[in-house]
């Protein structure tokens, strides 16, 4: 699939809310009176968690070395995918109206979570795959996890490394997920997730996609963000073109001056 360009939209009518396609706030601010209380409260978590990131955590990288890469050549980017409500969504009581994908079983409360796979996931991965290092990295448990990935890459063809909640960096009661700890080129990777929260670590190098809860059948926020990542590839830096593109950090900056926008 050819790159495209995907050029900023609005930020939406009702509730503003973050998405792939949403506009540099510097250059379009969202009416921050309107925010969701949940996005007001992340916001407020990143402007006080990427203050100081804090030293890289000792120990082994998290991904396996990239072979065959010659040192005058760009490595393959990294894109590293959160799951619950970026990839799927699990819930413990069906929609009426919609019939779930699969069912997964919960060991320790014997329950059943009924999932809901986003529209295109799996073409997503097939296509990303390709062009990309694709990785999942989850605040969910292993146990879980597994049982959705496996539906959605039964092969283990598309997705190299699964990650989970013993990966993250815990701060503040959030799990965090810190790609300074991938054993990547910062410059190469980047981390996509639906909690702004996520990004606390690396907010240069995060893309924030749209919560799916598997109401909106004709959700088509992974094709936009397959573009946007196409696009990011032929970038020489990927922080850079991120902040360009989303201007998050400049964002998280302003909120830190100015509280009273979240008030």
């Amino acid at each position: 699939m050819a790159a495209a360009m995907v050029h900023p939209g609005a930020w939406p009518a009702a509730r503003p809310t973050m998405g792939v396609t949403m506009p540099n706030p510097r250059e379009e601010p969202p009416a921050w009176s309107e925010l969701d209380d949940s996005l007001r409260a992340a916001l407020r978590f990143l402007a006080y968690e990427c203050d100081d990131p804090g030293p890289v955590p000792e120990g082994p990288a998290l991904l396996p070395r990239q072979e065959g890469l010659d040192g005058e050549i760009m490595p393959r980017m990294t894109v590293v995918l959160d799951l619950d409500e970026t990839l799927s969504h699990c819930r413990l009581e069906p929609l009426k109206s919609l019939q779930p994908d699969f069912c997964v079983h919960f060991e320790e409360s014997k329950a059943t979570g009924y999932v809901y796979v986003r529209p295109n996931a799996r073409l997503f991965l097939e296509v990303a795959s390709r062009l990309f290092e694709v990785v999942v990295f989850t605040a969910s448990s292993k146990s879980y996890a597994d049982q959705v990935l496996d539906q959605l890459d039964p092969d283990r063809q598309h997705i190299s490394t699964r990650l989970y909640r013993q990966h993250c960096v815990e701060r503040s009661g959030a799990f965090l997920k810190d790609l300074r700890r991938m054993g990547r080129r910062m410059d190469r990777c980047l981390l996509v997730d639906n909690s702004p929260v996520s990004l606390a670590l690396c907010p240069d190098n995060g893309v924030v996609v749209s919560s799916w809860t598997a109401e909106d059948p004709d959700d088509k926020e992974l094709m936009e963000l397959l573009l946007i990542l196409q696009q990011c590839d032929l970038e020489a830096s990927v922080p850079q073109f991120l902040g360009r593109r989303y201007g998050l950090r400049a964002m998280v900056e302003l909120l830190r001056r100015r509280p009273d926008l979240l008030e």
